[in-house]
């Protein structure tokens, strides 16, 4: 399978920083980056596939690890890193206000198990050994709808082939959209990837399958917007096969 390094990335797009960020938010940030943020400049040395993600939670780490692309605000990564204390999670996110509310929501419930990752996440699946993480969640990504854009989606057959990759067999990945276009595209690439296996070809009610949510599902500000805006979100279960 080939490396993403092989491949030209498309840099993340947008404001990264936010017009306004608090000395309290920017403390936190600083803070939270500091205590749990992964070293981005030796992730963007290291050679490739030689990073361990568990070694990242310390020594005495023996649980499983969880990566989240995006995680925005932060409040879908801080639930399920409570949900699961004894598993780790990575967030990776490059908008300053998402790090700055996730660094906040970590500190307020002092939640210790997650990492964070401050930059592209392909730089940061590059560098990891195969079969190193036990799921991964794509939430709400940027759509990017106009056809012209359609590059800058993250979902896409090279970004698939590495995580596959560092995925281990039976792994979930989970994704969700609410954007009609965005929707349609992460439904083409995702079923045309033949690493993963969609669970709705197998269901008795396969629209109960990307309809509803799946099972101890944490809700993030931006599918209640989308909810609150009238959109349908659809939520995809897929597994590494």
């Amino acid at each position: 399978m080939q490396s993403a390094r092989q491949h030209r990335i498309e840099p993340p797009r947008g404001r990264k920083t936010p017009r306004r960020l608090s000395a309290r938010r920017k403390t936190l940030l600083e803070q939270g980056v500091s205590q749990f943020g992964i070293n981005a400049k030796e992730i963007r040395t290291a050679t490739p596939a030689s990073c361990l993600p568990q070694a990242w939670f310390g020594e005495s780490f023996t649980g499983k690890v969880f990566l989240e692309v995006g995680f925005g605000g932060g409040e879908h990564l801080v639930a399920i890193a409570q949900d699961k204390p004894h598993d780790g999670f990575i967030g990776a996110e490059v908008h300053q206000g998402g790090l700055a509310n996730c660094c906040a929501l970590l500190a307020e419930n002092q939640v210790e198990n997650v990492r964070l990752f401050a930059e592209d996440v392909r730089t940061l699946l590059t560098a990891c050994t195969d079969n190193a993480l036990d799921g991964a969640f794509v939430l709400f990504p940027d759509p990017w709808p106009k056809r012209r854009h359609a590059k800058r989606r993250i979902i896409s057959q090279d970004f698939l082939d590495e995580l596959a990759r560092v995925l281990r067999k039976g792994a979930v990945l989970q994704a969700a959209s609410d954007d009609p276009v965005c929707q349609v595209s992460l439904l083409q690439e995702l079923l045309a990837h033949k690493a993963f296996a969609w669970n709705a070809t197998q269901a008795v009610h396969p629209a109960r399958c990307w309809t509803k949510p799946p099972p101890n599902w944490h809700s993030t500000r931006y599918e209640a917007k989308a909810l609150k805006a009238g959109r349908k979100p659809i939520y995809l279960t897929l597994f590494r096969v």
